[in-house]
């Protein structure tokens, strides 16, 4: 029999959780709200883009969140 958990790539779901932490951050702190408010009007690559996801990053740090940036060398 197979446990609830079998099967699960443990880095995979560790970078699901640190995904989830960062959303939480983004969604639920006024900071976040303004840095997703911003976005909405900043075309994607673009300088201002990049501004914005290195401030949801230094957020998402400060509230905890981590996400594992490895990435398999395969």
């Amino acid at each position: 029999a197979f446990g609830l958990g079998a099967g699960v790539n443990p880095t995979l779901a560790a970078q699901v959780a640190g995904v989830s932490a960062i959303a939480k951050v983004l969604f639920t702190t006024e900071a976040g709200k303004r840095i997703l408010l911003a976005a909405k009007d900043v075309p994607p690559n673009s300088p201002q883009m990049a501004n914005l996801l290195m401030q949801a990053q230094k957020l998402a740090v400060a509230g905890g969140a981590t996400v594992g940036v490895k990435t398999a060398k395969d």
